[in-house]
């Protein structure tokens, strides 16, 4: 994913090694013309999340609620 769009597939690369990955720190990028990556919301950018998170685990919820709950 961080070396740019024509270099691969991260839902691809995933789903060969299904079984192997223990933890996913999510990160998304937009890139320009000479694929230089660029910081985005996930979900914002280049990274086809819905496939790649599938069902997110209860954990991620609680997250959310508690960084929700310190932004007021």
């Amino acid at each position: 994913m961080q070396i740019g769009p024509s270099q691969g597939n991260p839902v691809k690369w995933a789903q060969d090694i299904a079984g192997q990955i223990y933890g996913v720190h999510y990160k998304d990028f937009v890139f320009d013309s000479i694929d230089q990556r660029h910081d985005t919301v996930v979900g914002e950018g280049t990274l086809d999340l819905k496939p790649f998170v599938g069902n997110p685990v209860p954990a991620l919820t609680k997250c959310v609620v508690s960084m929700r709950a310190l932004a007021g």
